[in-house]
């Protein structure tokens, strides 16, 4: 990743491991030429929009292990760890934040489906009931977590609005975004954001994200470590 250019000075080279998770090619009928779009979104549906498929655990208590001594870096702290998602794949990243908070210390969040996930909420809501009934809770937040919520302008136009290819474009996204990031305020997380990428939609946000999100990675990684009390959660 190098360093930030914006820093006034040169911070130490940073290299960073990309890993990409994703359904196996065979499992969607994917082929050099052509794929089954509607099995992939099944699968999407099935292993990102909820967590009752296992893949959560799977990808938490195996996967993530495995990637680590794979690449020669075992037991990796959390703030070394970052996560980026967009659509489906962003709202499952959001709940490991409340389901596994001690697992990654960044994470990029690319037009989450949350409108789409009440029980996401509920998560929130929890956290913030525990952390008024018993605010030296053993399960925490680490105030230092970094949270990005990213969305395309066109997705912010209000419902019943189309793009410039005649597609749906607004949606209930960017709201959603803003109550989240409201919440996960209120939990006492210093470093989160939402921010609306100019000319994007959900369907070509992609390119973008990865953009931004990786400028925005560099940012939190040049912060100095923060050394304070942890967030109650529960």
């Amino acid at each position: 990743v190098g360093f930030y250019s914006g820093s006034t000075k040169a911070g130490p080279l940073r290299l960073a491991a990309v890993v990409g998770v994703g359904h196996h090619p065979d499992s969607f009928g994917c082929t050099a030429n052509a794929w089954d779009v509607e099995a992939l979104r099944q699968q999407r549906r099935r292993d990102f929009l909820t967590c009752d498929s296992g893949f959560l655990d799977v990808f938490c208590d195996s996967l993530i292990p495995q990637v680590e001594e794979y690449l020669g870096m075992p037991g990796l702290p959390m703030a070394s760890r970052a996560i980026l998602g967009c659509s489906l794949s962003s709202l499952f990243a959001q709940r490991l934040l409340f389901l596994r908070p001690r697992l990654f210390g960044k994470y990029i969040l690319g037009s989450p489906s949350l409108h789409l996930a009440p029980d996401v909420f509920e998560l929130a809501k929890a956290a913030l009931s525990a952390a008024e009934q018993r605010p030296a809770s053993v399960e925490s937040l680490p105030r230092d977590v970094g949270v990005i919520f990213v969305f395309g302008e066109g997705e912010d136009s209000g419902p019943n609005t189309v793009d410039h290819c005649g597609r749906m474009a607004g949606n209930g996204i960017p709201d959603a975004c803003r109550k989240m990031a409201g919440m996960l305020q209120s939990l006492g997380l210093e470093d989160v954001e939402v921010r609306r990428v100019a000319g994007e939609s959900h369907d070509t946000l992609k390119p973008a994200l990865i953009s931004q999100g990786f400028t925005w990675l560099e940012k939190q990684w040049l912060k100095p470590p923060t050394e304070t009390a942890y967030v109650s959660h529960a």
